[in-house]
């Protein structure tokens, strides 16, 4: 072996650079294998169910993307200073060094992916760089024992490589392992691109588990082309973690419930801002007599999950589990536990089919899928229903919880004919925006706007006069809250009235409670709408169980002032709303900050975004 080593010393300057790669080839190679067993802690912080083909697709992912990211490295690292660095020692210790940093690394990205679901970004390393004193229990003390052992098995590699090197071992094993890790990788971005044209949701969920991976799409390519005709097979149902939906049992101290009746009514496109007596006088008057939330903010701005977060008590990120997986809301159990009987009515004028193809409502025991079709057909129900209600004796009386979903505003829809703000629209000139905008357009966008909204007062004041003229107000539990707000920026003029936007105007939104029971009050702690089924479930129904096991929000009367931010979003995106700014992460980490200044720059701190990942995810099993 001396003798080999110092004949190697004579060698030409080409034969030199030769082993040199020859020997780094054997050392990346295994490499990969080291790499894809740290990686593997990836798949086990994932929080999905898959078909056997989406078990498949994940692991020949892992080792071809796996493989690929060490043969990149390899190709931009020691290949090139092979050519530079001829003497042997230091070129095998340059390279240790190199596996070393990038092992360390990926250490780090799967601790980081642990806590918050995605990997080490640019946005993530600012955010670690101003808040480099904190301590939110996010540990990586496990680095100090683990370090060493891998320069210990670097060094390993290293000697075992120059052996391989040494034998010129090259036998059909090897080459086996490398046709698995090419074929796989290929394998890879073949099904991934057949995935994305079919919408297969257990492959396509799996495009930020592993990092820096960025795999193949040619969707709209093949279908342009008709090179192949493929099957569809949208399969979301796989795809969706095992949810458990409260931590622990529900407790009741039964001394505690309180037999109110409630009526809740939830208006969509409802702006804070127009909760005042300009225009809406009488819900402005009726708020003096009530607890007025003046940071209260919605969760989602979709029709069909805007809700959500009101009954589940959950940010609307788990909306597709608790459907799939068919679970009913704890505030809808406990409701129908203590006898109530639950009556919504909606306003569907839309004709949304998926608005009630939800878990909400599934459980309930007189089910009345019953839409309206404009927000005078639902009111006429819902007093109707109260009248009916009132005339029963009391015996026959059992506690009600009553739903009302309005919608004129979000259509720019003035029901009650009073232009009281002029110049304005109709409301089909309302919905179909001209591209052309000047300061008159939007000034009869504004209000048109004004006008709906002047129209929801006038059905919210025929509403509680009703429950004042049947004497059932002093029983009942009234809350007035906007599904989701209203965008009405200049420049925001184009998306007028579309849903998605999550800006502070479709964000905030009023919220009223009426308790007969307490004296009014303003608050100025930050609530969202999950934090309403905890408060009822606690402050009314007697639970004692922590908020924290059945629900991401908490009872907005404990709250107090030290609530920092609210969590808003969808399946794939996440919003963190504070006093300042909203912050949207995607599911790579990349965060993007709307504020009212336009200040772009990131203020959210660490623990809050460990905060808020550890919520999105507590309700999933391990």
């Amino acid at each position: 072996m001396k003798t080999f080593s110092n004949y190697k010393k004579f060698l030409p300057y080409s034969d030199k650079v030769f082993l040199s790669i020859e020997w780094c080839h054997w050392f990346v190679l295994f490499n990969v294998f080291v790499s894809i067993f740290i990686s593997i802690r990836y798949l086990l912080n994932i929080n999905y169910n898959f078909t056997q083909f989406g078990y498949f697709y994940q692991i020949i992912n892992l080792i071809g993307h796996i493989w690929f990211i060490n043969f990149i490295v390899f190709l931009f690292l020691p290949f090139p200073f092979a050519f530079i660095i001829t003497n042997e020692k230091a070129y095998k210790i340059f390279a240790l060094v190199i596996a070393a940093i990038g092992q360390t690394l990926l250490l780090i990205d799967t601790q980081i992916f642990h806590y918050f679901k995605f990997h080490i970004n640019s946005t993530l390393l600012q955010i670690f760089s101003e808040n480099s004193d904190f301590h939110s229990g996010m540990n990586f003390n496990f680095l100090y024992i683990l370090v060493p052992i891998i320069i210990l098995i670097e060094s390993v590699l290293v000697k075992y490589a120059s052996h391989k090197v040494n034998k010129h071992e090259t036998n059909w094993i090897t080459k086996a392992i490398m046709a698995i890790f090419i074929g796989s990788f290929a394998l890879t971005h073949i099904l991934h691109v057949w995935a994305d044209y079919t919408e297969y949701q257990p492959i396509l969920v799996q495009d930020s588990t592993l990092p820096l991976s960025y795999p193949m799409t040619a969707k709209s390519f093949i279908a342009k082309n008709d090179w192949i005709m493929l099957p569809q097979a949208n399969s979301v149902e796989s795809t969706i973690g095992d949810l458990k939906y409260p931590l622990t049992q529900i407790k009741v101290a039964p001394n505690e419930v309180k037999k109110f009746n409630y009526l809740i009514v939830s208006v969509k496109g409802w702006n804070y801002d127009y909760l005042n007596s300009k225009f809406m006088p009488f819900t402005d008057r009726f708020s003096k007599y009530a607890q007025i939330f003046n940071n209260h903010y919605a969760a989602n701005t979709l029709n069909n999950e805007a809700a959500f977060s009101l009954f589940y008590g959950l940010s609307p990120q788990y909306f597709m589990s608790t459907t799939i997986n068919n679970v009913s809301p704890i505030l809808i159990e406990e409701l129908q536990r203590e006898e109530y009987r639950i009556k919504t009515f909606i306003n569907n004028e839309t004709h949304d089919k998926t608005i009630l193809d939800t878990s909400t409502f599934s459980t309930l025991r007189e089910r009345i899928p019953e839409t309206l079709n404009s927000d005078a057909e639902t009111i006429d129900a819902v007093i109707s229903f109260i009248q009916d209600y009132a005339h029963q004796s009391s015996s026959a009386q059992i506690p009600q919880f009553v739903y009302v979903s309005l919608m004129g505003p979000s259509l720019l829809k003035n029901e009650s004919q009073i232009s009281r703000f002029t110049p304005t629209l109709s409301h089909n000139e309302g919905r179909i925006i001209s591209r052309k905008l000047d300061q008159k357009n939007i000034e009869m966008l504004r209000n048109a706007y004004a006008n709906a909204i002047y129209s929801t007062d006038l059905y919210i004041e025929k509403l509680i006069n009703t429950l004042n003229e049947t004497n059932l107000k002093n029983n009942t539990i009234i809350i007035l809250t906007g599904e989701y707000g209203f965008d009405l920026g200049l420049e925001n003029i184009r998306n007028f009235g579309t849903s998605g936007n999550y800006t502070f105007s479709k964000l905030h939104v009023p919220l009223v409670v009426y308790d007969p029971s307490e004296l009014p009050h303003t608050y100025s702690n930050i609530t969202s709408h999950s934090d309403l089924a905890p408060t009822i479930l606690e402050k009314y129904l007697g639970v004692v169980t922590g908020s924290s096991d059945y629900s991401t929000g908490s009872n907005i009367f404990q709250a107090g002032d030290g609530s920092e931010y609210v969590i808003a979003g969808d399946s794939k995106l996440v919003y963190i709303i504070d006093a300042n700014q909203v912050t949207m992460i995607n599911p790579r980490g990349n965060l993007t900050v709307t504020d009212s200044n336009n200040d772009h720059s990131i203020k959210i701190k660490m623990p809050t975004l460990l905060k808020v990942m550890r919520q999105l995810n507590k309700f999933y099993s391990d």
